[in-house]
């Protein structure tokens, strides 16, 4: 990176957890000098495999508790909170650490936002997801734990955003000051689109998907799975052309929208369309629903879309001197 954008950048990492682990690592390969307080790491790296690289680009400080620099300076920002483990002693308060380090920005993750009840219960990914209703909206038979970790992934995404808004406002004012963000917020983070609100409304900006609706997800012959998405002009009549299907299809408008209420076959009768679909390859049936402008993808396997072109071009997957592979920075220098 010619010219990092965080370089002269002191940060101390007392962050506990994945979330703070991510904001730490994006600090890090944007430049900034990042020191690891590391006393309590062997618990976070028996629950993440990844744990140790998150952090391969900090220097470690193992010594008890101190939240300044090796050369005891005061830092540019302060990590801490995350996420709790029995074994783990309690943290100090935000305030208290501000108070003792004026200049600093203090990034501080808890459970919950501070302010509401509950906001100091113990921090764990799958307790936000069940606070914040998250857990509750793939099915409407039970609970489910989502399959990627929402609000660890959107409180890092948050508080990463904060802390780059508080580095400008210190550049004017001088001084530090706490950011805030929470396991529940990062949960809700990605529920945004949901809230969204129009002066003017269609059916189409009112549509909800339901609770267990089965998405146009469908094996081919060749054991590959493909996903398609309808909603485009004659979407069903063309669909039926290439599938050669003459069955109707039930709840669908000519362009493959939604109209009914069943939850299973909200997007289709799914059954019908996997009859058809199982008896192509998948390449040519993707080169087909492409020609008459439905979109469709492959569905990868985790880890195969490092291989995509554009994840290629743009340097996204790095190597490190010891061979591993993992996901970069995507903020490049200047």
């Amino acid at each position: 990176m010619i010219n990092p954008p965080l370089k002269d950048v002191t940060v101390l990492d007392a962050g506990r957890g994945m979330s703070a682990a991510l904001v730490a690592k994006m600090l890090a390969e944007a430049g900034a000098d990042v020191t690891r307080l590391s006393i309590y790491d062997e618990i976070f790296e028996k629950i993440y495999p990844a744990f140790s690289l998150w952090h391969s680009k900090a220097r470690k400080k193992s010594e008890a508790v101190d939240l300044n620099m090796p050369d005891g300076s005061q830092p540019d920002i302060i990590i801490m909170g995350g996420e709790d483990h029995p074994d783990l002693p309690p943290l100090p308060s935000a305030d208290s650490v501000l108070a003792e380090h004026p200049n600093t920005i203090v990034l501080y993750i808890s459970s919950k936002p501070a302010g509401l009840d509950g906001c100091e219960m113990p921090a764990h990914e799958l307790l936000a997801q069940v606070r914040s209703g998250l857990s509750n909206e793939i099915s409407s038979e039970r609970p489910m734990y989502l399959a990627f970790p929402a609000a660890s992934y959107g409180a890092a995404l948050v508080g990463s955003i904060a802390l780059m808004a508080a580095l400008c406002e210190r550049e004017k004012s001088g001084v530090g000051q706490i950011v805030r963000t929470s396991l529940v917020q990062g949960a809700l983070a990605w529920l945004g689109p949901l809230w969204l609100q129009t002066r003017t409304s269609t059916g189409a900006l009112d549509m909800i998907v339901p609770k267990g609706a089965r998405h146009t997800i469908f094996r081919c012959a060749d054991g590959v799975f493909i996903h398609f998405a309808l909603g485009v002009p004659n979407a069903v009549k063309n669909l039926d052309a290439i599938l050669g299907n003459t069955e109707p299809h039930r709840g669908l408008d000519a362009r493959g929208l939604p109209t009914g209420k069943d939850s299973a076959n909200y997007f289709g009768d799914i059954d019908l369309i996997q009859s058809h679909v199982g008896k192509w390859q998948s390449e040519a049936l993707m080169e087909e629903l492409r020609k008459c402008g439905i979109p469709v993808e492959k569905v990868m396997a985790p880890g195969e879309c490092w291989l995509e072109p554009q994840v290629i071009a743009n340097q996204i997957i790095v190597t490190d001197v010891s061979g591993r592979r993992y996901v970069g920075s995507t903020i490049k220098g200047f």
